[in-house]
């Protein structure tokens, strides 16, 4: 396996060390190319000290070694195609691929970890070792031969400090290449064949693969995505957190978030309210109104309908702590909620509503009641997500309707709507600035046709399809805290959107801007219920969330 070798000083004192000395040295390669000056001997005999630190001192400057061979830079320069070379001080060509047939070459390539930049290694030196009959040489930077019999090796540290700075300067393209190779071989783990592997060359391949970006294993994504896109209180996760030693004592412990005396979360179509008193045991409990409908292709206000009722959280498998509620990454949570569904002449409001700009809706639903349940991982299985609307069929005198030539009424109807879709979540980084929410499902409702004559006349049911979900959704989170968010979802061949930007915010008050649109069918016309596409804009206040 690699084997790196894991340095003393503080990473901050020896990067800037570094950086000293690549600058140092660049400017004097760039200034004194050719001809021997005071400044250029003082800034070689400065390297020279360095050098002469790494071979009597191993844990100078945070330097790790990378053991190779010039057969993999062989296999790189096939993948590539074109031939693997450096250019030193002397403006000679160094192909690391070459190696005669009656000799094996290998390399001890110096590296430093850029802690600036995850994904970048800065290159100290390069040692060769050839394979040879008659030659020894022991040091770093110096050639002692000597005669050791048939099967003694000949080591060279022919790639140093200065040809490294040299080429940055004047061939930056064949440093990046270089580059490119070694990360490459880190990564795909082709350094496998050395004897041992420190604990600095795991943590390095997995900050590398995991800055590349990685699906999430726990329900930490899952919990901060309603924590930052729902509209109720919902604890941070628990962190395992380092314990101070007293004594000889030491050991770990759990941060628990204290939540507020209340949190609210209202915009203009919205209203939440949770209290520290309907924060009990094993769960939350929360009282919510709402007037969007969860499945049907329509916005806020559009559908005649105003939804209320409360929301509760229960963890089936947390641990009772001080303070409430809490999360951990693993734990088993149901969150639902009981909503009653109140048909109302909401769609009325639109003539005079500025942030709704689509035409009214063309259908109505019946009373009745919406549940709602989410859970967490477990097994190892995806979080899943079941909705479900449940109204009468017996058809009311309807909030919209439409007339007929021969004097009477008609309306369409909605009783019954529910979806079963799973989520998945993805990491952008190991920073988990960005990231990613994949919804995908199934989702259903059906449409009546009613005609009235003074009382409903008849009724016939003229749509209940099943279609398919597809959601994806993007966050992105700086320190802990939400800056925007977008998403879009595909039903029915529908697209619908939202886009929430933060606004401001001081103290817990957090001011948002939100959109949501609907889009004009794809591939279809419209059904004879449906409305074209609009826009809606909002609001939204969140307090103690």
């Amino acid at each position: 396996m690699r084997h790196f070798m894991q340095r003393s000083l503080n990473s901050r004192t020896r990067f800037a060390v570094l950086i000293w000395i690549m600058f140092s040295g660049l400017l004097t390669v760039s200034l004194f190319p050719q001809r021997s000056t005071p400044q250029g001997n003082i800034i070689r005999d400065l390297l020279r000290k360095i050098e002469t630190k790494i071979k009597t001192d191993q844990t100078y400057l945070n330097i790790y070694e990378i053991k190779t061979d010039a057969a993999f830079f062989q296999m790189a320069e096939q993948k590539l195609g074109i031939p693997i070379v450096i250019r030193n001080t002397k403006d000679e060509d160094v192909v690391l691929s070459r190696q005669d047939p009656e000799t094996e070459v290998k390399y001890n390539i110096g590296v430093i970890d850029n802690p600036a930049e995850a994904e970048s290694l800065i290159f100290v030196y390069i040692a060769r070792k050839v394979t040879s009959t008659n030659a020894a040489v022991s040091g770093f930077g110096t050639q002692e031969e000597t005669a050791e019999g048939e099967d003694a090796q000949f080591i060279k540290e022919f790639f140093r400090m200065t040809d490294f700075f040299y080429l940055l300067k004047n061939y930056p393209a064949q440093y990046q290449q270089l580059r490119d190779v070694v990360m490459s071989g880190i990564n795909e783990d082709k350094f496998s064949d050395m004897p041992e592997e420190s604990p600095i060359m795991k943590k390095m391949r997995e900050k590398i693969k995991s800055d590349k970006g990685k699906a999430s294993t726990t329900n930490i994504e899952h919990i901060e995505y309603l924590k930052f896109n729902g509209i109720h209180y919902y604890p941070s996760v628990l962190v395992e957190t380092e314990k101070k030693a007293s004594g000889r004592r030491g050991g770990k412990d759990m941060v628990v978030t204290q939540p507020g005396d209340f949190m609210i979360d209202a915009s203009f179509s919205h209203l939440s309210f949770t209290m520290k008193e309907m924060i009990f045991g094993p769960g939350i409990a929360g009282i919510e109104l709402n007037t969007k409908n969860r499945l049907l292709n329509a916005l806020p206000w559009q559908s005649p309908q105003i939804n209320f009722g409360v929301r509760f959280m229960v963890n089936l498998t947390g641990e009772d702590t001080k303070g409430g509620f809490t999360v951990k990454p693993e734990d088993l949570i149901i969150d639902g909620k009981i909503l009653a569904r109140l048909a109302m002449n909401t769609p009325s409001l639109n003539k005079v509503n500025p942030f709704l700009t689509n035409k009214a809706s063309r259908l109505n639903v019946t009373s009745g009641v919406n549940i709602e349940l989410t859970t967490t991982r477990f097994f190892r299985l995806p979080v899943f997500n079941l909705f479900f609307s449940i109204g009468s069929n017996k058809l009311p005198d309807p909030v919209i309707r439409f007339s007929n030539s021969d004097g009477s009424d008609y309306a369409y109807f909605s009783s019954m709507s529910w979806s079963a879709t799973m989520n998945f979540y993805w990491l952008t980084s190991s920073s988990r600035t960005g990231r990613f929410k994949c919804e995908i499902g199934l989702g259903q409702y059906n449409v009546f046709k009613a005609v009235y004559k003074d009382l409903l006349e008849s009724s016939r049911l003229i749509s209940n399809n099943i279609y398919p979900i597809i959601g994806l959704d993007f966050n992105f989170i700086y320190k802990n805290s939400e800056i925007l968010g977008i998403g879009a979802s595909y039903f029915d061949s529908r697209l619908k959107g939202s886009f929430w930007l933060r606004a401001f915010s001081f103290d817990e008050h957090v001011f948002r801007l939100e959109t949501e649109f609907i889009s004009s069918p794809f591939l279809r016309t419209l059904d004879e219920w449906e409305t074209e596409g609009g826009v809606f804009f909002q609001i939204r206040y969140r307090y103690g969330l």
